[in-house]
């Protein structure tokens, strides 16, 4: 079996990342598994990124130049050449823009097309015509999977997408220890923070779906009598978006922490390449998304041993099932608070406890599992 992988880059995100070691996985297992970059090679990280999935085993990488307009327009043209040129057995897209082009460049062809569901749309942006035209493409897809049932239902209500072909991979994570080695004094340090200072640590892009500013009206108030300080690591989202308020929601949030009790204790750093050891060095998760249709970041806390206060939306609750971490009420801020604290008050014996029976779950969400199971996805469909 061929399969060509599409991602929308190589060197960073969850979704993007997740589809990389798919694609060194089932190399390893034995199917031929390209990757093709949305973007050109000349956009920052990709060439270098590229080289690392080269090592690791991915035995070609592939453009699709979709940076400009005009190559949006030629990327059809371009993925056709390509599924036709290796004969592809599957072509496998995770992104909007990737699955349009796949669904009118694969029509016609012996590929098969699978979408990976790695969200599920909210109600505002159904209307927009990039979503109108996506939704349209998806019906022309042979299957799909999604990161978690929450998803696979969403989209089935949202899209209309069939539960009979759309199955379930959860995600995985790698389990590199090394990547989630503490080392508290030099992270203090760093940050300029005592060395007994907590730290409550958020990961991700600082966007509205997010809810950065939830987090800061319900932790600011608190942070001097807890002795903590809030980290929030992640890269602000300038893009233009489909979503209302994601353009300068930094700015948003920069205003939010300047107006907060403790302004000192609430610092943006930005994207970071050490995040796991940040993680080990932390104190608590804190993960109050209002949409979200897995958290590969809470795998990554239970990992790096900490433990997480999360929101009770999309697919959280899922991806905590089997751990000790209850998720909690965006609409309750005392709630929040009253966990955070919790955890913070707790007893090391205690914490370790709870750290190590949440460890047990990561058994599950190898990248290998994973690989396998959706192996199983692309075989019954070239089988149909």
């Amino acid at each position: 079996m061929r399969v060509l992988i599409c991602v929308r880059r190589l060197d960073r995100g969850g979704s993007e990342m997740l589809e990389c070691r798919l694609a060194r996985e089932l190399t390893r297992m034995g199917i031929e598994a390209h990757l093709a970059c949305q973007y050109s090679a000349s956009m920052e990280g990709q060439q270098e990124a590229a080289s690392r999935w080269i090592d690791e085993g991915v035995p070609a990488l592939h453009w699709l130049r979709m940076d400009t307009l005009v190559g949006k327009l030629r990327a059809v043209l371009t993925l056709r050449r390509l599924l036709n040129h290796f004969s592809f057995d599957i072509v496998l897209t995770s992104t909007l823009g990737t699955d349009v082009i796949a669904a009118i460049a694969s029509r016609g062809l012996r590929t098969r097309h699978v979408v990976a569901l790695h969200d599920y749309p909210p109600d505002s942006i159904l209307s927009k015509v990039s979503v109108v035209i996506w939704r349209h493409a998806l019906k022309f897809a042979d299957s799909f999977y999604s990161i978690t049932d929450f998803v696979r239902h969403q989209t089935f209500l949202t899209l209309g997408i069939p539960l009979e072909r759309n199955f379930i991979v959860h995600n995985s994570i790698e389990l590199n220890s090394e990547s989630f080695k503490s080392d508290r004094e030099s992270i203090r340090n760093e940050l300029g923070l005592n060395l007994n200072a907590r730290i409550l640590l958020y990961v991700g892009r600082i966007q509205y779906r997010k809810g950065c500013d939830i987090l800061i009206e319900a932790l600011a108030p608190k942070l001097v009598e807890w002795d903590a300080s809030l980290i929030l690591v992640g890269p602000a989202f300038h893009q233009k978006a489909l979503e209302p308020g994601a353009i300068d929601y930094d700015e948003v949030i920069s205003r939010k922490i300047n107006q907060s009790p403790s302004p000192d204790r609430i610092k943006m750093i930005g994207w970071r390449d050490d995040v796991g050891k940040i993680m080990a060095s932390s104190d608590v998760l804190i993960h109050l998304a209002r949409h979200e249709g897995f958290g590969l970041v809470l795998l990554e806390a239970i990992a790096s041993g900490i433990p997480v206060v999360a929101s009770n939306v999309g697919g959280i609750p899922e991806a905590l099932r089997g751990t000790p971490f209850t998720p909690v009420s965006l609409d309750d801020q005392e709630a929040i608070r009253s966990e955070v604290q919790r955890w913070l008050n707790m007893d090391d014996l205690t914490r370790r406890q709870y750290s190590e029976q949440a460890k047990q779950v990561l058994d599950y969400y190898t990248d290998r599992r994973r690989a396998r199971d959706i192996l199983r996805v692309l075989e019954e469909v070239v089988t149909r």
